[in-house]
């Protein structure tokens, strides 16, 4: 009732034109599972954003629902990435899970609402100025090495 596994796990895309390979996520979700850890949800990094047909797959030969499995693609600043799963609502996916606030038995994760109107608050407000900072810095900075 009160715990989450998330399972973090490399998405590769290889070849040419790039085709996203799930084998590495497939096997260390087996992996875990002979060790009797199911993950409630998969956050597959990588460099673009999982394409539709990946999360399929992806749900498929995990038992992970399709709305439990997160893209953490690469973006242009670190500080960018809890502003990206709060895209992909994943603040609710998790109070959902661990039961705070209304719990709904059986539910569908990307059904899930977003109660908490985080997205609103002071706090999230001054994280995406600061994101923004970096991206964009007012002035350049000199680093000399001596040695």
């Amino acid at each position: 009732k009160n715990l989450c596994f998330a399972h973090v796990s490399l998405v590769p895309s290889l070849g040419d034109p790039a085709e996203q390979k799930t084998k590495p996520t497939q096997h260390s979700v087996k992996s875990m599972m002979q060790l009797g850890l199911r993950p409630d949800f998969l956050c597959c990094r990588g460099k673009e954003q999982l394409e539709p047909s990946t999360v399929s797959k992806l749900s498929l030969f995990t038992s992970v629902p399709k709305g439990a499995i997160v893209s953490l693609h690469d973006v242009s600043n670190i500080y960018r990435v809890p502003l990206m799963m709060i895209e992909q609502n994943v603040h609710s996916m998790l109070a959902q899970r661990l039961r705070m606030g209304p719990y709904e038995k059986g539910v569908d994760y990307s059904a899930v609402e977003d109660l908490t109107q985080i997205e609103e608050s002071d706090v999230i407000k001054d994280w995406k100025k600061l994101a923004d900072s970096v991206d964009e810095p007012e002035s350049e900075c000199v680093i000399g090495i001596v040695g």
